[in-house]
């Protein structure tokens, strides 16, 4: 196979499970409420990394259960398709569904954003080259090798490293499971691109200025905006990582769009259930990650205590830990990893 052919399929999986993070984050999505409003570049980016987190712990469920095999994959994905079907009342199977799912990721892109998809375009070519420097072998895919070839999360003995063993690694094990083991690079450069646009979404302007004709049509308004993640894209520390399907740029990711949760949500948007799902997530990541979960529990109560009541509060507060705690507890007593 030529490197040309593996690039396109790196990017042709990258989108396709992009594609499934958003329609799955769209979940979260209340379409009708009086507090929606139409799909943004904040709106994509936060409905983007939501899907990734949720189909997240599905993959950290079918781990426990020993159902981490394509049986279990294809469960998750029906599963997806049911709970849109009870919530939204919305048929997966319904052309008009997948028609309003194409619009809404098509739409919320805006001139700096897609400068910087085709930048990146150029950027995720070395994931499909082989490694120039250090270990050939990943030590990063080790746990999602063993975990995609015996079906469920188990500890090793002979793979005790704390700060590698990480939820976000049973994307790879998906990855693996499915044969597409070649392309996991990509799933982390979909994660550098989404970081980039997600610095570019602070920036992004409200409904009434972006029907601004003129505002749209002046360039000069544009670059301030994408000089940003510009100089983030190509800082040589990101770049490093970008492709090499280390944790490093995904954590950036879920800190950088749990606090644009905030943000939003303390100006005009409600973002407070996709901030609790991101931050869960974010906080399984890494071991030392758990040292930012005050951090979110005081944003969680920063952006909800103007808008709810104390006991729905304290449930949304009880959401955010509950998720956290069983990935814990398999590193604490199963691993011993403290």
């Amino acid at each position: 196979m030529s490197l040309l052919t593996s690039y396109l399929l790196g990017l042709l999986v990258a989108h396709l499970a992009w594609l499934f993070f958003f329609t799955t984050g769209q979940l979260l999505w209340n379409r009708h409420g009086s507090d929606s409003q139409p799909f943004q570049l904040d709106t994509f980016v936060v409905t983007s990394v939501a899907g990734m987190a949720l189909s997240g712990f599905g993959l950290l469920l079918l781990g426990f259960a020993h159902l981490l095999n394509p049986i279990g994959l294809g469960g998750l994905v029906i599963l997806d398709a049911a709970l849109f079907w009870l919530l939204k009342r919305d048929n997966w199977l319904s052309l008009t569904f997948w028609k309003r799912i194409v619009r809404d990721f098509i739409k919320s892109w805006t001139l700096p954003a897609l400068c910087i998809y085709i930048l990146f375009l150029a950027l995720g070519i070395p994931a499909i080259l082989p490694p120039t420097r250090g270990d050939a072998v990943s030590y990063h895919l080790a746990y999602a090798v063993d975990w995609a070839n015996a079906g469920h999360i188990y500890v090793d003995p002979f793979l005790r490293f704390p700060y590698y063993a990480n939820n976000f690694l049973l994307f790879d094990s998906a990855f693996l499971i499915l044969k597409l083991g070649d392309y996991c690079n990509f799933l982390t450069w979909l994660c550098g691109l989404l970081t980039c646009l997600g610095v570019l979404a602070f920036f992004s302007p409200t409904e009434s200025q972006s029907s601004n004709g003129l505002e749209r049509r002046r360039l000069f308004a544009f670059l301030p905006q994408f000089l940003i993640p510009l100089s983030l894209a190509l800082s040589p520390v990101f770049l490093q990582y970008l492709n090499s399907g280390y944790v490093d740029v995904p954590i950036g990711l879920f800190v950088l769009v749990s606090i644009l949760c905030v943000y939003k949500t303390l100006s005009h948007r409600n973002f407070v259930w996709e901030l609790i799902v991101i931050a869960a997530f974010c906080v399984g990541m890494k071991l030392t990650l758990i040292g930012h979960l005050p951090f979110f529990v005081i944003s969680l109560l920063l952006v909800s205590a103007t808008r709810l009541r104390r006991r729905k509060t304290a449930l949304l507060v009880f959401a955010l830990v509950a998720p956290i705690l069983p990935w814990y507890v398999r590193n604490v007593f199963g691993a011993h990893e403290t």
